[in-house]
């Protein structure tokens, strides 16, 4: 009997042990909890500062890959330089004589670039 009233014992401190173990991993996570809480109740209390118009940063934001005349500033001066004056196939002749193939363009990137920032050239 008194094997059975040992392993009893055992059993009960087990479970008093597992008992203090779930209070302490509670009230861990309660005051995890309480922490989070405070910190995002601080990040919507300070003022989002922003300086740009929303206008123009949603312009900014465009999906893909610019186009190659719009990140190539000697590129773009070479082709506005000839936009009156020329056709779009003349320009990409005009092009591929003057720059190497990596930064060469073809008469349908030129009028793709033109359509887009037509209002610049027009008077």
């Amino acid at each position: 009997m008194s094997a059975f009233v040992e392993e009893m014992r055992d059993l009960r401190l087990a479970i008093t042990e597992a008992r203090a173990l779930t209070t302490t991993a509670t009230e861990v996570l309660k005051r995890a909890e309480r922490r989070l809480e405070s910190a995002i109740e601080q990040a919507f209390e300070v003022p989002f500062n922003c300086t740009a118009p929303a206008s123009d940063h949603r312009r900014a934001h465009r999906p893909g890959k610019p186009a190659k005349i719009d990140t190539d500033t000697e590129l773009q001066a070479f082709i506005r330089a000839r936009i009156n004056r020329l056709t779009f196939a003349e320009i990409a002749q005009d092009v591929g004589r003057t720059f190497p193939p990596a930064r060469r363009v073809g008469k349908s990137a030129i009028h793709a670039w033109w359509t887009k920032n037509r209002n610049r050239f027009e008077p």
